[in-house]
């Protein structure tokens, strides 16, 4: 029995030298982990020295971006920051914010091009080729095209995509004319979208062009046919219309 005892005894001792040591061992780690934590924290070294940006956002300027100089690399909450970004700046497209250990925050984007002004009925909205809206209530100029015929029933957040049926199919023509090359020459002044069956495309001050929603793909292909011939066979210079909505192009010629 005293044998047993001494032995029961024993064990105990030894669970409790285990025990101890092992809530020591994690006391210790977790002092470890604490002072680590404070000294990354705390340290110069990981204290922000530059916020660097990509070349094509150079013209972003901000003073929230310059306090971020001497502050923790760990205090700076990414996803606010870049909220606060996307806001101020809403040209910007693929926009990412992150640290690059020791000292720096690395800001890359695209800048979204203006591309289009759509018309209200006061004044005209900014967007890009994406119809996202760069900016409102703005006086347009002949820098880009205007197009009219979208219904505006709500506010569009600025840096939002606006989307309305009408609105992409003017962008869809716009951005035709703009990637092809015989096209590049016919400057659109504005496109007219207040019915689809209709589409008026006003080029320069004398040329108009009809088109439709069917098969639209096919109509600017043929277009593009039609206005790579302009210093051929067709005199452009008598041709007050092109009008693409059947089976075979109608050119309205200037009364003589």
């Amino acid at each position: 029995m005293a044998r047993r005892s001494q032995k029961k005894q024993a064990g105990l001792v030894r669970g409790f030298k285990i025990f101890f040591i092992g809530t020591c061992f994690v006391f210790l780690i977790v002092f470890l982990c604490n002072q680590a934590v404070s000294f990354v924290r705390t340290s110069d070294l990981f204290r922000i020295k530059e916020v660097v940006k990509s070349p094509s956002i150079a013209f972003l300027q901000s003073s929230a971006l310059e306090q971020l100089k001497g502050k923790s690399i760990f205090s700076v909450d990414l996803p606010r920051l870049e909220k606060f970004i996307r806001a101020q700046y809403p040209q910007m497209d693929d926009l990412r914010v992150s640290r690059r250990l020791p000292d720096k925050i690395y800001i890359t984007a695209t800048k979204r091009d203006p591309f289009v002004f759509v018309k209200t009925s006061r004044k005209y909205i900014l967007l890009d080729q994406e119809g996202v809206v760069l900016a409102q209530n703005l006086d347009a100029d002949d820098r880009f095209p205007k197009i009219e015929g979208v219904p505006v029933s709500q506010n569009i957040p600025v840096g939002k995509p606006w989307r309305d049926r009408n609105l992409q199919m003017a962008l869809t023509i716009l951005r035709y004319f703009h990637g092809q090359n015989v096209l590049k020459s016919y400057s659109i002044s504005s496109v007219d979208v207040h019915n689809l069956s209709k589409i008026r495309l006003n080029i320069g001050d004398s040329l108009e062009i009809f088109i439709d929603q069917e098969h639209l793909a096919d109509k600017l292909r043929k277009l593009t046919i039609l206005l790579s011939q302009g210093s051929g066979s067709i005199d452009f210079e008598n041709v007050t219309y092109i009008d693409l909505r059947f089976r075979e192009p109608i050119l309205g010629k200037k009364a003589l």
